[in-house]
């Protein structure tokens, strides 16, 4: 009888050994997973504001407030927002005044989008005020070769 309970004894304990490894990677792999699944939705919340972040940037450079338009224009080419090249096209179009012109002309450059660089050229040799065109030609040369302001006529 001793010897049947002392092999059930080692049998438990080698039993017990045994699981608290099985026990311990059981438990790292449930953290893992849900840790996963936290940053995954981490990364969709993010995304989410990035996205309605940018889709606000351009409302606001579509907006009838001036202040509001100035300032959407302005943080669009500070954090060079490639989703805001249309609607600043767009606007640079229909704008009449010749300091938001321009700042139009920096958001397109620091964007450094194609066509906002060959509505910045024509700026520079078509626009009737003499500010843009000196402004838009000095953005343009900039461009083109940096430190040199010889590409485009004054």
């Amino acid at each position: 009888m001793k010897r049947n309970s002392l092999y059930h004894s080692t049998v438990s304990v080698k039993c017990s050994l045994l699981s608290l490894p099985m026990v311990l990677i059981i438990m790292v792999f449930l953290t893992s997973m849900s840790t996963f699944a936290q940053t995954n939705s981490v990364d969709a919340k993010a995304a989410k504001k990035k996205f309605n972040a940018i889709e606000s940037l351009i409302a606001g450079i579509g907006s009838d407030n001036e202040g509001l338009s100035r300032s959407s224009v302005y943080f669009a080419g500070l954090y060079r927002v490639p989703e805001a090249v249309e609607p600043l096209l767009y606007k640079m179009k229909n704008e009449t005044d010749p300091s938001t012109k321009v700042l139009i002309a920096l958001a397109l450059f620091r964007i450094g989008d194609q066509e906002g660089m060959k509505m910045i050229e024509s700026l520079a040799l078509k626009d009737p005020n003499p500010k843009v065109r000196r402004m838009c030609s000095a953005i343009f040369n900039e461009y083109v070769s940096p430190d040199s302001l010889d590409y485009v006529a004054r």
